[in-house]
């Protein structure tokens, strides 16, 4: 049973060598219309570098690892991009071996999905050991036929096994067909870190079960923003980006200061 977070929950479950890991898109900064329009407010980014100066932290995101790092500024983190395939920090850098043999595929695809999908005007990603395909800005009458015309180009290459698909917020994702996600992340992460007993995670997507289920197993804290979905894996809720900035605030006042 999922029980909405407070405070006092965070203590009692917290162990003495956290690592702080958040989902960066609907959890450290609100959802955009474009993820070139989303806005990492700067009291969001002064409190996870205050948390940084004391214990480990990361961000696990479907973002492409160099836009993630960019967007984010923040330096002595970790940072994993393409939903765990990309890894860096402190002493780490990690690239998942078998998605870089997709990149000459992505590469064919992108280009095909371009083409065939320009009527709808909608935003194509390349994040190059991936693809996505963002449909917020669309006429939501239009949507249908947007994923219709998406599998039918991505049928082929589906049935070949030659890539995977994820569907999150108004996004396709179109990745390497490798057991590979931000749950993996995780575990790269804690395994480098060695000296952690408790991975706390926040996420808001689809794309974060894979992470809570992760974090769950490892005896953590995992907590979903939002309230849109009814059915996660996270042990936790939280109303908002909003709640959770008081919560970090919260913990830094009590804890780091």
């Amino acid at each position: 049973m999922t029980k909405n977070f407070s405070y006092q929950l965070l203590g009692e479950n917290l162990g003495r060598h956290p690592v702080f890991l958040f989902d960066f898109d609907g959890t450290l900064a609100e959802i955009a219309l474009t993820p070139d329009e989303v806005n990492f407010k700067p009291i969001t980014k002064y409190l996870i570098e205050k948390i940084a100066g004391s214990l480990p932290v990361g961000i696990i995101s479907g973002r492409m690892l160099g836009d993630l790092k960019k967007l984010v500024g923040i330096n002595g983190i970790f940072y994993s991009g393409n939903h765990g395939i990309e890894i860096e920090g402190p002493g780490l850098h990690f690239i998942e071996p078998a998605s870089s043999e997709s990149i000459n595929l992505m590469a064919e695809l992108l280009k095909e999905l371009k083409q065939k999908l320009s009527r709808y005007k909608c935003l194509i990603e390349d994040k190059k050991y991936s693809i996505s395909i963002h449909y917020r800005t669309i006429d939501p009458k239009r949507v249908n036929d947007l994923l219709f015309d998406v599998s039918r180009i991505l049928e082929k290459p589906l049935n070949r096994k030659e890539i995977k698909i994820l569907n999150g917020k108004k996004v396709v994702e179109v990745k390497p067909p490798v057991e590979w996600n931000k749950g993996k992340g995780v575990e790269i992460i804690m395994r480098h870190l060695k000296n952690v007993d408790t991975p706390v995670f926040f996420g808001d997507d689809l794309t974060d079960e894979d992470a809570f289920e992760t974090v769950n197993l490892l005896n953590g804290v995992s907590a979903l923003i939002g309230n849109e979905r009814s059915s996660t894996k996270a042990k936790f809720k939280l109303g908002s980006t909003h709640e959770l900035t008081g919560l970090l605030a919260r913990f830094i006042s009590e804890n780091l200061e």
